[in-house]
């Protein structure tokens, strides 16, 4: 949902469309903001989510090798859904690392597109403002599932930080929680 690269870094190109909420556009510029900061020299694409078929496609023609989606794409919990079957098909087709946000569902269960076996879901989990790692939990509400259905992968496959994440966007500071800001961490991490 990024429609202006004001306020981030100049190395980000965005495949053009009509953008008229902007507070969807200021999640992607938080998003965007952790990704660039843990890997300032990339290269980055950006493309609006809503037609996400389309515009994957559009990112794969520009030879991206990392794509982030923090997002909810299709219905549906812990259930393998034509979305999560696309990204198995770009993951294994296309070699690229597909880092998906397990979704803030708590125990309701992880978002379906989430459940590819190809993608890495990520949840997110609180430090409590320590280092100690010992004391981090996972995040209230960072889905996860309760039990895996036969012939389902286990997800989320890992958790990164996600609570009170503190990212400056547009001169003004912001402190977000959610999978969609731990997705990032791992996506950044990926691409470094």
């Amino acid at each position: 949902h990024i429609s202006s690269a004001s306020g981030l870094p100049s190395n980000i190109t965005i495949k053009p469309a009509a953008i008229s909420n902007y507070s969807e556009c200021l999640h992607a510029k938080q998003v965007a903001t952790v990704i660039m900061t843990m890997a300032p020299n990339a290269t980055y694409y950006a493309a609006y989510y809503g037609a996400y078929m389309e515009n994957a496609e559009w990112l794969l023609s520009q030879e991206v090798n990392v794509i982030n989606i923090s997002a909810s794409l299709g219905g549906g919990v812990n259930s393998y859904t034509q979305e999560a079957k696309w990204l198995d098909h770009i993951a294994f087709n296309h070699d690229v690392h597909v880092v998906i946000a397990a979704g803030n569902n708590g125990a309701g269960g992880v978002s379906s597109a989430a459940m590819a076996y190809n993608a890495i879901t990520v949840g997110a989990y609180d430090d409590h403002n320590s280092t100690n790692t010992a004391g981090f939990t996972v995040w209230d509400s960072s889905s996860y599932m309760t039990s895996v259905p036969d012939r389902l992968p286990s997800k989320p496959d890992l958790l990164a930080p996600g609570a009170y994440i503190y990212i400056p966007v547009d001169n003004t500071d912001f402190n977000v929680s959610g999978s969609s800001f731990a997705a990032p961490f791992v996506t950044g991490t990926v691409v470094y």
